[in-house]
């Protein structure tokens, strides 16, 4: 019986070695392990990097080629007016294209809201910063509609002095009071009217569009600034609802500028288009926003592959950084 507590106790103190041994040798293989893994994770960092810059590139390229394409529409639908054979053909080409203007911007201000949205919440580990920049891309991008649409809406025939009555060549009339020339209503007085009629209509929704929005804004930085208010708010939280109030000032403030332009509006330099000319550019037009709506549609898919791509990046970084910290904090203390 003595002799049975003398081997116990080797037994288990033997036991206890075998077992420090084997975890320190599963340590150190862990330690290996870990270490041959930071270059095949800096590999995979890269090679998604890559495919990153790629679709930004992509992006880009098709963005600049969209904007010049869009912009030279505006350019050419700005430098027309109706004739007096066109009726109201140009007139209602441009102001589809300003609904088509329109709803652009609004689908930028809905991707716009999905970032802030995003940068709130954090779930797809994008940094803010990032997000951020692509929300002023955003906007840049809304603002453009509506200084495109504006330049469209100033480009409208405006009210003019026509004379009425016309003389008809060659034809005259007897009374009972004397011999008098036949005159008729002219075809630039009847183009002016529906010259008149078409612009009070498109200027009258511009202004309605533009005092709807300065009330939004207005509401908005109101509804912020007692929000502010709340001392119980996250930092992160008040940094980015100050940054978004100040966005809204910004806004507000040019809204109010471009309701005033609209006040007095001078007569455009615009040269007359045919009939035939204006159906001519109908369906070359339709053609182009067929065209800029697949490119436009393209572009926010890329967009949704590269937030795919730059959250993998982001996990993956955090991943590593994680690695070599653990690694440099165990030699840390083997050498302790």
């Amino acid at each position: 019986m003595k002799l049975l507590y003398p081997t116990l106790a080797v037994s288990v103190l033997s036991v206890g070695m075998s077992l420090a041994q084997e975890e320190k040798e599963e340590k150190e293989i862990d330690l290996e392990a870990r270490k041959a893994s930071i270059p095949i994770i800096e590999g995979h960092i890269e090679d998604r990097q890559e495919r990153m810059a790629e679709i930004a590139n992509d992006i880009m390229a098709l963005d600049r080629r969209l904007e010049a394409k869009l912009q030279k529409v505006v350019n050419r639908l700005a430098s027309i007016k109706d004739s007096t054979k066109s009726g109201y053909r140009v007139s209602q080409i441009k102001m589809d294209a300003m609904e088509g203007l329109r709803k652009t911007a609004e689908n930028y201000q809905s991707k716009r809201a999905a970032l802030i949205t995003e940068i709130r919440e954090g779930r797809t580990g994008i940094p803010k910063e990032v997000l951020e920049s692509d929300a002023k891309i955003f906007d840049q991008h809304i603002e453009k509609r509506v200084e495109q649409i504006l330049q469209l809406s100033k480009s409208f025939t405006q009210d003019a002095s026509v004379k009425k009555y016309e003389q008809v060549e060659g034809s005259s009339y007897y009374d009972g009071w004397g011999w008098g020339d036949a005159s008729r209503i002219s075809d630039e007085y009847r183009q002016n009217r529906r010259d008149r009629t078409m612009n009070k209509k498109q200027r009258n929704e511009m202004i309605t569009a533009l005092k709807k929005s300065i009330e939004r804004h207005e509401s908005l930085i109101a509804g912020f600034k007692d929000s502010l208010e709340n001392r119980r708010m996250s930092e992160a939280d008040r940094e980015l609802m100050r940054s978004e109030m100040n966005r809204h000032i910004r806004i507000l403030d040019t809204r109010q500028g471009q309701l005033e332009e609209l006040i007095i509006v001078p007569q455009p330099a615009t040269a007359p288009l045919t009939r035939d000319a204006a159906m001519d550019l109908q369906d070359a037009l339709k053609d182009a926003a067929s065209d800029m709506r697949r490119d436009f549609e393209t572009i926010f898919v890329k967009y949704a592959d590269l937030n795919r791509e730059r959250s993998k990046v982001f996990k993956l970084k955090r991943n590593l950084e994680a690695r070599k910290k653990w690694i440099a904090e165990y030699e840390a203390k083997a050498k302790e």
